[in-house]
């Protein structure tokens, strides 16, 4: 099974994988469910929960592993009804994925500091990767004092979706304490190295981009497979392991000596991008992991 929305490239792209290979998926649409279907969840009680629209009815203890992806839309809805529907649905949709006796990829609470870069980072850190310098603050005279000491970036302080800029000192010109706080990291010069974990499956991508942020609209990067070295490769699969995560996007940059900088861990990795240029390898594993949790019958991971 698959939850998510239908405007979300990531998950419409992993179902177009699914049909052109003739995996049989059952793909659940939040955006439709909130706007005409009806839910029925419980939590720990062994009752069926159950989701319906338009008919089409899905009894979740039927399933063994699920793909979710529950991008909540909550606050952009203008009317309360709306909005109410929205919150209501999503709080059991996360309650029942946290907590369900099979397969998540992933659970909602796995990888949650990556919501909080700062904590993030400082996890990171404790895990044994090299994490680039960096400063929280809404305090100008902090925040001017650090990129006048290093080539510097802007980074969203939140897991929610921003471009990557740089920063200057005279970027800060005006900038008033109300108006922060900003994130604000140590610029490392080289290569993007994107690494998708899938289990004890490494899947490494190089993006050459001379633009601040390769993800940014109107970049055209340059993406070719990657050969991780093997020590760092271990140490991501323990690390995602460590978060209670089966599928992560790590994002690392190589500086001209070589060493491996760790960015980021994505707990829900967007990896349409890549996937091609991975012979749709990313795709590929991540069914290979959800059949053998059929399988197994819900043996890998408890919640």
């Amino acid at each position: 099974m698959a939850i998510g929305l239908d405007c979300d490239p990531t998950i419409v792209h992993f179902l177009k994988f699914c049909r052109r290979e003739g995996v049989e998926v059952d793909a659940i649409n939040l955006r439709e469910v909130a706007a005409v279907g009806s839910w029925n969840i419980h939590i720990g009680d062994g009752q069926s929960s159950l989701i319906n629209v338009d008919g089409c009815e899905w009894n979740m203890l039927e399933y063994d592993a699920v793909y979710a992806r529950p991008i909540d839309l909550t606050w952009s809805q203008q009317e309360t009804p709306s909005r109410s529907r929205w919150f209501g649905m999503m709080s059991a949709v996360r309650a029942w994925l946290q907590t369900a006796d099979i397969l998540v990829i992933n659970r909602p609470m796995a990888g949650v500091h990556n919501s909080a870069k700062p904590l993030h980072e400082a996890f990171l850190a404790g895990l044994g990767f090299r994490v680039p310098d960096s400063v929280t603050s809404a305090d100008p005279r902090t925040l001017r004092e650090f990129v006048s000491s290093f080539s510097c970036i802007l980074k969203s302080l939140s897991g929610t979706r921003g471009d990557t800029v740089a920063v200057t000192a005279d970027d800060l010109n005006g900038f008033v304490v109300q108006q922060g706080p900003l994130h604000v990291q140590r610029r490392i010069e080289g290569v993007d190295v994107r690494v998708h974990v899938l289990g004890d499956v490494v899947l490494s991508t190089m993006i050459d981009s001379r633009s601040v942020d390769y993800r940014a609209k109107g970049v055209k990067p340059k993406l070719s497979r990657w050969l991780l070295p093997i020590d760092l490769s271990e140490q991501v699969v323990a690390a995602t392991r460590r978060m209670g995560l089966t599928f992560a996007g790590w994002d690392f940059k190589v500086s001209s000596d070589g060493i491996y900088w760790c960015l980021e861990a994505n707990p829900q990795p967007g990896y349409g991008m890549y996937d091609p240029v991975m012979e749709w390898g990313i795709s590929r594993e991540l069914v290979s992991i959800m059949t053998r949790a059929k399988a197994e019958k819900g043996v890998p991971g408890s919640p």
